[in-house]
């Protein structure tokens, strides 16, 4: 671009040759989010992700710039995967999704509640109360799980996660769930 006067009848072909690779890359990025989407929502029947604030954390360096990875993870359309592609993906296949607080996540144990601080090097979480040890991203997985059941029990008036759960709760639980998204796709379809 530097290299062409600005407003010539080149500058703008060149414009229209950039516009186009930027569109293929993201055409491309588009196509792999439903992919991953239709994939999540083939082994699941709920699907619960922690609630981000863009830009995220990662994203970020030391002084306020962009980290190692942060452009890397800014190019990879989080924001769009879990706001826009997999909630009407898994709208469209009738799988239940909700966000939860991402607060404290890697910080709680998931086996008994406990908060057990570390830093972000420490790669394997070790409760000091119950004994749990597990690698930190799966106990961090299954505290966001737990959030998420939490959030259906309240929401449906029965326990839905936990040691007393019962059968009973459960499908109650899952006629609700269910029973809404039926409802819904009876109208679309």
């Amino acid at each position: 671009m530097k290299n062409k006067q600005k407003g010539s009848a080149n500058w703008l072909k060149l414009q229209k040759k950039i516009a186009r690779v930027h569109q293929r890359i993201a055409d491309t990025r588009k196509d792999w989010h439903f992919k991953l989407a239709h994939h999540l929502c083939d082994g699941a029947g709920m699907i619960f992700v922690e609630d981000l604030i863009p830009p995220t954390p990662l994203s970020k360096g030391g002084e306020g710039g962009i980290g190692m990875l942060g452009k890397h993870t800014l190019d990879s359309g989080l924001g769009q995967f879990t706001n826009q592609i997999l909630p009407w993906v898994c709208w469209k296949r009738d799988v239940y999704y909700e966000k939860v607080d991402a607060r404290g996540t890697s910080q709680e144990c998931p086996d008994c509640g406990t908060q057990v601080r570390k830093d972000l090097s420490v790669r394997v979480h070790q409760c000091p109360e119950c004994g749990s040890t597990k690698p930190r991203d799966v106990a961090a997985a299954q505290v966001i799980c737990t959030r998420g059941q939490r959030g259906i029990e309240n929401a449906c008036g029965v326990k839905a996660a936990g040691a007393e759960v019962t059968q009973s709760s459960w499908r109650a639980v899952k006629q609700e769930i269910f029973g809404a998204t039926q409802g819904i796709s009876q109208h679309t379809h």
